[in-house]
């Protein structure tokens, strides 16, 4: 049946079946619980201490393409809800396993399945879902109150602050303007944008390599840098390993932004504090005007991990974040375009009203939603509208109350609906589309049509975000192979001879094999360190610690195969002329690491290694093999003394790397390029009379 369905599915002429292009009620792989089954007895197998080690890794490997065949369901919208129920096979195996794999890598599992798991299960539902299970909890209420609660001490000349605690820990910062004062500030130039270099290098942090320069909202630059002193006093005090909320009202929200972004910069540049344990604030805005323009969005984007921190509350009744919109403005998407930069958003935006709300994630999206809601009139902001942060605690309620009543079965009517229906609710929510003659208007289509291509476009990219982090442990899998290859090896010389030397059938396809997980992680890693490199970085900003240490262990575990690659062409002096520039970036950052006073020496580098520390080595080798050749023949007595020179350099640097145990036991394996090596290079020296360190070594302890 399975094999006649398939069948039917590849005629030209057959079109995808209608409900194949809806969410599943029934699981399309009918084999899906046997997969589940066998998942969980691989799993038995890898708590069982008693099963060998080759079985584990077998067992390992299963796992790692369970999960990718789930992932690759859930991605064509082939499962039901229902394994996802609590009491499901399902669910207790990914439960046990995820508690299991985190207990063996000491941090927090982060395999796509395990994001989507985390993050991403209301993916099945839209936008307007994931906002009421917004406004039910609790931060949106406790923000929006600490805003109400502070009075500025009468002063209503200037943007104030208060920091409240909260149980059992944590901390509220609240942002407050003055509506007098936003008046003041928002009118005339203060509407400007102007380049950071206006205010010094304050503004300096947000650019990178690829977004130097930018443009930002001149009245919150000024009110920020007014504020600067006593900001930087008040990040002396934040204990960034506790919940820690910022929050502001209108242009107070832009404050509240902007110091933000300061505090992630201090977090991610300050390595006596480390990025490994922090909890990373969230920053959410009532009616905050738009900050900067396009290239600061984009330089704030380059930071995967910033752009999550940020959510913008706006109401349908607040002008404030419509005030640097119009409808139908032409908007440059070029950097390069500085004659009219144009305001635009960053972060998530949550609109709302007295009858709903609706989230967007995507900044393009929230920009023409904007537009829209633009276009039907700005109000003027006076003094009165100081009222408009209790509105927003009023609404927050009402649709709390709302949110609650309806219960599971109200929110999960986005399972079912399509796309565009569900689409145009959240409009309609948001107040958006409020007559049957706007429903109609060209406009209103034009932006259904639009959001809803992005939205489904977001959908099918969503596990797949530029943020490494979500991509790291999809290279776990090639790792896996070869360190499998590696295992698999030992009575080739090692997997670095036996990669290339690779001399019968077998070994070339299992050769083959491993370049292609190779080159899938050099693509992955290659691509990562560019990213990175993009960031203009400080003395002591350095890769986020988990990704760097699973860098280090990639570049140990495949730059030795780039050396075989290399030095099979017949080529020399791979350090300097075929190293990739990604594998210096990774050893300067990895070193600069070291060298932070809160660094201390733990995990990799104080055991025996696995893998040899240097992943330069056999490189080393290689070069010690030429000076013999060099030694041997008709060569100068000039050359003959300067590889004899470099011979016993390299002597010195093989025992500096076994006296800090730094090298594999691979490297002493009896057809291992090492071992060759020494043998010829004992017989030059003159056999067993030769004295030196490396040569008692090998005679002695090894």
């Amino acid at each position: 049946m399975e094999k006649w369905f398939n069948d039917d599915k590849k005629p030209p002429s057959q079109t995808s079946y209608p409900n194949e292009r809806e969410k599943a009620s029934l699981t399309e792989d009918s084999c899906f619980w046997a997969h589940v089954e066998e998942a969980v007895i691989s799993f038995g197998v890898l708590k069982n201490g008693e099963i060998s080690q080759a079985n584990k890794n077998f067992a390992a490997l299963d796992l790692i393409e369970f999960e990718d065949y789930v992932m690759g369901l859930i991605r064509n919208c082939s499962v039901s809800p229902e394994i996802f129920l609590a009491k499901s096979t399902f669910m207790k195996w990914w439960k046990e396993c995820k508690k299991y794999k985190e207990g063996i890598i000491g941090i927090s599992y982060n395999s796509s399945l395990a994001k989507f798991m985390r993050d991403e299960l209301d993916g099945f539902s839209h936008g307007q879902d994931s906002a009421w299970l917004m406004v039910s909890s609790d931060i949106l209420h406790n923000a929006c109150a600490s805003i109400c609660k502070t009075t500025c001490n009468g002063d209503l000349d200037s943007v104030c602050y208060e920091v409240y605690e909260r149980v059992p820990n944590g901390r509220t910062i609240a942002f407050r303007s003055p509506p007098n004062f936003t008046v003041q500030n928002l009118e005339h130039q203060g509407k400007d944008l102007v380049p950071p270099s206006t205010f010094g290098t304050m503004f300096d942090f947000i650019a990178t390599k690829v977004n130097r320069s930018f443009s930002i909202h001149k009245a919150a630059a000024e009110v920020f840098s007014s504020l600067h002193a006593q900001l930087s006093k008040l990040n002396d005090e934040i204990d960034i390993f506790n919940p820690l909320i910022i929050t502001g009202n209108s242009l107070g929200g832009s404050i509240a932004s902007l110091y933000t972004l300061w505090l992630l910069d201090t977090i991610y540049s300050n390595p006596t504090k480390g990025p490994r344990q922090l909890k990373q604030p969230i920053c959410v805005t009532f009616g905050a005007p738009l900050l900067g323009d396009i290239r600061l969005q984009r330089a704030i984007y380059e930071r995967p991990s910033w752009t999550p921190c940020f959510l913008h509350v706006v109401s349908n009744q607040d002008p404030i974040p419509k005030l640097f919109v119009r409808p139908h403005t032409a908007r440059s998407t070029e950097p390069t375009s500085l004659a009219t930069p144009t305001y635009m958003p960053f972060g998530s935006f949550l609109f709302c009203s007295e009858s709903g709300c609706a989230r967007f994630d995507q900044p393009d999206t929230a920009f023409e939603i904007l537009e829209a809601m633009s276009s039907e009139g700005v109000v003027n902001y006076d003094a009165s509208s100081d009222l408009l942060i209790c509105y927003y605690g009023m609404v927050l309620g009402c649709l709390k109350e709302k949110a609650i009543c309806s219960g599971v079965s109200e929110l999960g009517e986005g399972f079912v609906n399509p796309l565009r229906v569900g689409l145009t609710l959240q409009l309609e929510a948001i107040g958006v589309t409020k007559t049957q003659q706007q429903q109609q208007d060209n406009r209103m289509k034009t932006l259904i049509e639009k959001v809803e291509k992005r939205q489904e476009e977001a959908l099918k990219l969503k596990i797949y975000v530029t943020d490494p982090t979500k991509k790291l442990n999809e290279t776990k899998k090639s790792m896996a192979h070869l360190e499998w290859y590696k295992m698999k090896t030992v009575d080739q010389g090692g997997y670095y001879d036996a990669y290339k030397n690779a001399d019968t059938r077998d070994r070339k396809i299992s050769k083959e094999t491993i370049f292609k997980h190779q080159k899938i992680l050099g693509d992955y890693w290659k691509d990562l360190v560019r990213k990175a490199d993009q960031m203009i970085q400080k003395e002591g900003v350095f890769f986020y610690t988990s990704w760097l240490f699973a860098g280090v262990n990639y570049k140990r575990m495949v730059e030795p195969l780039d050396i075989a690659y290399w030095y099979m062409q017949g080529k020399s002096n791979y350090i300097n002329s075929g190293r990739s520039e990604h594998y210096k970036l990774m050893e300067k950052w990895f070193n600069d690491d070291k060298k932070s006073p809160s660094q201390t020496s733990n995990s990799i580098e104080d055991k025996k290694a696995s893998l040899t520390e240097d992943s330069c080595f056999w490189a080393h080798v290689e070069e010690a093999v030429i000076s013999i050749g060099v030694l041997k023949d008709g060569s100068s007595q000039e050359n003959k003394e300067f590889a004899k020179q470099n011979l016993i350099k390299f002597e010195d640097y093989v025992m500096g790397l076994i006296g800090h145990c730094a090298v594999s036991p691979e490297i002493f394996l009896e057809n291992s390029t090492f071992m060759k090596w020494w043998e010829n290079y004992e017989k030059i020296m003159g056999g067993t009379s030769y004295k030196s360190l490396l040569a008692d070594f090998m005679r002695n302890d090894y």
